[in-house]
């Protein structure tokens, strides 16, 4: 850039349409706890499926002696995707909610 056209530092530059904004540390630290445990909070039911399914099918082949890897992989696998399909609607409802309440609250503005 030639320095005549580039926004200075602390104004409102003509090329950003005026939406240049100054994020304090706090808000960023904030923003990124929010985004955290939002995500821990979406992908928590699908983990705990995963283990619950894995717990199951190690406790079988332990009964059964059948040691093959792919008893326990695949009904894993079939049980995660099941749970992300019936809660698609949960998790885009939280998902709705976060980014509303993102952009209402201040910490995006």
């Amino acid at each position: 850039m030639d320095g005549v056209n580039a926004p200075r530092a602390g104004r409102k530059g003509t090329d950003t349409q005026g939406w240049v904004s100054h994020m304090e540390p706090g808000h960023a630290v904030d923003l990124v706890r929010h985004t955290l445990i939002m995500a821990l909070t979406i992908s928590a039911p699908m983990l705990i499926i995963g283990l619950v399914v894995g717990i199951f099918v190690s406790l079988l082949q332990a009964v059964t002696q059948i040691q093959e890897q792919t008893l326990s992989f695949i009904p894993k696998i079939v049980a995660m995707v099941a749970a992300a399909i019936l809660l698609m609607p949960w998790t885009a409802q939280r998902l709705i909610e976060y980014s509303r309440e993102m952009f209402t609250s201040g910490l995006m503005n």
